[in-house]
């Protein structure tokens, strides 16, 4: 199945949020354009030509047009996919110094002795991750705002988004390496399972066989901020999101993210999104 590029509008670039529910499973097909995927929440798997690629919080993803992709989902996945053209990349970077680079991303993989990218997804941590959560936050607010001079705006966006990724795609596996083994997939699991409930250095540290010190240490190195931070920050978001889906009360909200009072969730809610709970 070929999925073809339709948009009608002339900037040619597409940013949409798409949420599989788990069980389900998207089928081979190919595109006339090429794809970022960014997986925001859940789990699952992309294939790209018949190779299996885990997807969770902090992947992106680059898919070639015409390269066979399917998905399949474990729990439910929430990702943003970011469809351009291949005049894109000639428009915006034939003339770049890195062109060199930017023409070996585009070969199929296994091109024996040309190919110099080993993998078509990238993981993004700590402050890197919020960075680049940031980035496409407002890539999809632009978007779908549509404001004057979004298409100018999109397009100088879309330029960074694909410049991190072949920086990441082309950085050494050894640099990569180093820092996966800083903060292992375990740790990043157990906190986005866990940062509901009470979360600490010292419980982290015994489900990962970590010194609490070391481990403190580790992800402030990798986070630029403490434990206790990073878990505020998650709460928030997922708080804003059970608000923004209207469903749930405040109260019911407060609860549901983690916290025993009302005072505490109010004042982290104001200092991280500038208004209350209830006017949010």
């Amino acid at each position: 199945m070929m999925k073809r590029f339709e948009v009608t509008d002339k900037l040619g670039i597409v940013v949409e949020r798409s949420v599989r529910e788990t069980g389900t499973h998207e089928p081979e097909h190919t595109h006339d354009f090429i794809e970022l995927v960014y997986t925001a929440a859940g789990n699952g798997t992309h294939y790209i030509n018949g190779i299996p690629y885990p997807a969770r919080r902090g992947d992106l993803l680059f898919i070639n047009y015409g390269e066979v992709h399917a998905i399949t989902v474990d729990s439910t996945l929430t990702f943003y996919q970011f469809l351009v053209k291949p005049e894109f990349i000639a428009e915006n970077f034939v003339n770049s110094e890195n062109i060199d680079d930017i023409f070996l991303l585009f070969l199929p993989e296994g091109a024996e002795e040309l190919q110099r990218r080993k993998t078509s997804c990238v993981r993004f941590f700590g402050a890197e991750r919020t960075e680049i959560e940031h980035l496409i936050a407002n890539m999809h607010k632009e978007a779908e705002e549509k404001k004057p001079c979004h298409r100018f705006v999109l397009n100088g966006y879309m330029q960074l988004l694909f410049s991190k990724l072949i920086r990441a795609l082309m950085e050494s596996s050894a640099t990569y390496a180093d820092r996966a083994q800083l903060l292992t997939e375990e740790i990043l699991a157990y906190l986005d399972e866990h940062f509901t409930g009470p979360v600490t250095a010292d419980a982290l540290a015994k489900h990962c066989f970590y010194n609490p010190a070391y481990l403190g240490r580790v992800f402030k190195a990798v986070y630029g901020k403490s434990l206790k931070e990073y878990i505020r920050e998650r709460r928030m978001e997922y708080a804003a999101e059970l608000l923004s889906d209207g469903k749930l009360s405040v109260d019911e909200v407060i609860e549901r993210v983690g916290y025993t009072g009302k005072g505490q969730f109010y004042k982290h809610f104001y200092a991280h999104f500038g208004t209350s709970p209830g006017k949010f």
